[in-house]
């Protein structure tokens, strides 16, 4: 097992992570960790009435779901080419 760092909003970046797995063995699982690039979590309305900015929600909405799907798929496209397991 390697842990490879990888920045999840960019295809290129993937695609050389999953080269490298696949440079190792056969991938057959992938584990995604993310974090915010932010940090903390935050209110979509501060304590003082401000509603969180638009910018912000895009933009952990990008770190949590859109790059997840990105890395899930490219992911899920490399194994489909890898050669059945032998009891399946």
């Amino acid at each position: 097992m390697e842990y490879v760092h990888t920045d999840v909003t960019s295809d290129e970046a993937i695609d050389q992570a999953i080269d490298r797995a696949q440079a190792l063995a056969p991938l057959r699982v992938a584990v995604i960790v993310n974090g915010s690039p932010g940090g903390a979590s935050k209110r979509i309305v501060s304590r003082s009435g401000d509603p969180l900015p638009m910018a912000e929600f895009i933009q952990t909405t990008e770190y949590y779901y859109i790059a997840t799907y990105r890395a899930v798929s490219r992911t899920a496209a490399a194994m489909s080419r890898n050669e059945p397991l032998a009891e399946n």
